[in-house]
Parts: structure tokens; C-alpha cells; sequence
């Protein structure tokens, strides 16, 4: 199953919510700006009632664009999965059981889950010590600041630069 190996890299990629975001990511969601690939998600599109950007990295739109064409709704639509019309619905979280136990059993670690690859990306960016808040990439809400009343910014050249720095990251690791 390539799609499935594709999503999960890009569970690691992006570090947005596995299932209930990455999953159900659209195409009329992917849009360029300045030269640069964003995944656009409207209010509410997850439990959010902001809207939120992530900047696409080139690797990861590489895997994104292999599947153009498959769906013209969802970009990672399942095969094996549609509604009552006959169109195609996207990857269900209980599809992933197998390659779940496998990353467990690799990194010998039982309490391993998709989503703890969210908390690996905001905990490593922090480490790289560039000054970076993970939380601008991932749309979470800062203790203490209200997104509505003190922050008026997307941060997309900040959002760059940590996809930059984490991808740099990841392949410096992979290539070791």
C-alpha cells in the first residue's frame, strides 16, 4: 500500500492532525503563493473555527502531486472506501493498524501513535534553537494570547522557515 506509506510520511511532514486533517486534504485546498505550495484549511475544516496554512514543502508536494487524478475531491482518496454515490471517500483512521504495529515494534516503543509524530515536530523545532514557534505551524492556541484580540498574522515566511529547518532536519537524520 504506497498511499499508506505516502500518508504517513506525511503525518511526519506536516505534523497537522493525521486523521481528521491530513487524510481528508483536498485539492481545491492546495494553493501557490510567491512560488510556494500552501495547504489551506477553511474555518472548521477540523475543530478549528480558524482558517490555518501550511506551507507544503517540495518533497512533500512531490508525493502529493503523484496522486493527481485519482480523485478530483480528496488527494488521498481510498480505493476501497466510497459513498452512496460511488465516490471515493478518504483513508479511515482503523486503516492503519498493521503499519502502526510495525513503527511500534521498529522503534520498540508500545505508546507510539500518529499523533505523537505532532508532538515530535513542535518538540524538535523548539530544540534546533532557531527561535521557532511550532505552535504558528500547527494552529495551536498559545496560553495567555488570544489568537482574535493579539495576533493578526498567518506568519507564512515564519511557517517557511520552519518547514525548511524540520525537513532539513529529518533528511540530515535519514542520510546519517
Amino acid at each position: 500500500h504506497k498511499e499508506k506509506g505516502d500518508l504517513i510520511r506525511l503525518f511526519f511532514y506536516l505534523g497537522q492532525h493525521p486523521f481528521t486533517e491530513i487524510c481528508y486534504m483536498r485539492w481545491d485546498q492546495i494553493t501557490q503563493e510567491d512560488g510556494y505550495w500552501w495547504w489551506n484549511m477553511e474555518e472548521d475544516f477540523h475543530k478549528n473555527e480558524n482558517t490555518h496554512s501550511v506551507p507544503l514543502h517540495p518533497t512533500v508536494m512531490k508525493i502529493i502531486n503523484n496522486y493527481k487524478g485519482l480523485d478530483d475531491r480528496f488527494v488521498f482518496a481510498c480505493l476501497n472506501r466510497q459513498d452512496n454515490q460511488g465516490r471515493l471517500l478518504p483513508y479511515a483512521r482503523g486503516g492503519f493498524q498493521k503499519q502502526s504495529e510495525a513503527i511500534r515494534k521498529l522503534l520498540e516503543d508500545n505508546t507510539i501513535t500518529y499523533q505523537c509524530f505532532r508532538a515530535t515536530l513542535t518538540t524538535k523545532l523548539r530544540e534546533l534553537g532557531k527561535g521557532h514557534e511550532p505552535s504558528y505551524l500547527c494552529n495551536q492556541k498559545m496560553q495567555g494570547i488570544s489568537n482574535t484580540d493579539y495576533t493578526r498574522s498567518e506568519f507564512k515566511p515564519l511557517k517557511i522557515k520552519m518547514v525548511e529547518d524540520w525537513m532539513n532536519f529529518i533528511e540530515g537524520k535519514v542520510n546519517e
